[in-house]
């Protein structure tokens, strides 16, 4: 299937949780941004911001390109999450 008609993808307030983390941690996210034309589900990646008053302002917005850091910023400014899709049938997580 070819998804190159993919609609844009927009910033939006998440909360991820992680069997590891002891509570949902908010961030501003946008997910599914393909990065091979003609690619698949799989071959997407999703990013993931820290919430500062900076990234507030994007809620909403198309993601096309990536904030500059802010000032008031502690820690990474971002991180991303790349779908491999190499795998043919992923193990089990444990």
């Amino acid at each position: 299937m070819d998804d190159s008609r993919q609609k844009p993808v927009r910033w939006q307030r998440m909360q991820v949780t992680n069997p590891l983390l002891l509570e949902p941690v908010s961030v501003i996210a946008t997910r599914g941004i393909a990065y091979v034309d003609g690619g698949n589900r799989l071959q997407t990646l999703n990013l993931y911001l820290p919430v500062t008053q900076n990234n507030l302002k994007l809620i909403g917005m198309s993601a096309s390109s990536l904030p500059p850091p802010a000032a008031e910023q502690r820690g990474p400014g971002y991180q991303v999450h790349i779908h491999g899709g190499g795998m043919a049938r992923p193990a089990p997580f444990r």
